[in-house]
C-alpha cells in the first residue's frame, strides 16, 4: 500500500512558507522570549484552520 500524503501538513507547509515573506523581524536582545506563554504560538505557527 502506497502511503497517503498529509494534505493538512502540506497545506500548513505551504501556508507558513508564503507568511514568511510578510513576517516582521523580530528583534530581541537576549534571543530568549521572557514568559510562559510560548508554547501555543511556537508551535501552531499561526495556522488556525
Amino acid at each position: 500500500m502506497s502511503k497517503r500524503r498529509n494534505l493538512k501538513k502540506e497545506k500548513q507547509d505551504r501556508n507558513r512558507a508564503y507568511a514568511r515573506k510578510f513576517k516582521k523581524r523580530k528583534l530581541r536582545t537576549d534571543g530568549r522570549p521572557e514568559g510562559g506563554n510560548v508554547t501555543g504560538t511556537l508551535n501552531n505557527g499561526g495556522a488556525a484552520d
